[in-house]
């Protein structure tokens, strides 16, 4: 029997989840090295200000926006895998766009 592993409740071969892996693996470590990070890190702490939060530190911040940036990364590998598309909405005005998946209704927010 083949090894899987359980992603969103299916099973995922092995094969599958270490091509899976490496590939959010290599899109996280460019995410590191960008600009989109820090301007992540900047929009996260800005969020915390205006809640009337204190931020915390800049690694918690930095931990916090690595792993929502992996989570869209993993789901939005898991709906192509399965041929799911998206459909972009784009708001020129303020910056902002959402991609929609047509099948499973996942929906990522992002700004520019």
């Amino acid at each position: 029997m083949q090894d899987e592993y359980i992603h969103h409740g299916e099973a995922v071969p092995s094969e599958e989840s270490s091509a899976m892996t490496a590939q959010i693996e290599k899109e996280l470590s460019e995410y590191a090295a960008s600009d989109e990070l820090a301007d992540d890190i900047a929009w996260l702490k800005n969020d915390y200000e205006c809640q009337g939060v204190i931020p915390p530190s800049d690694k918690a911040l930095m931990e916090e926006a690595t792993a929502a940036h992996r989570a869209w990364i993993s789901r939005r590998l898991e709906c192509e895998a399965n041929g799911h598309q998206f459909t972009e909405y784009a708001d020129g005005e303020n910056g902002r766009g959402t991609l929609d998946c047509d099948h499973c209704g996942y929906s990522y927010s992002y700004q520019w």
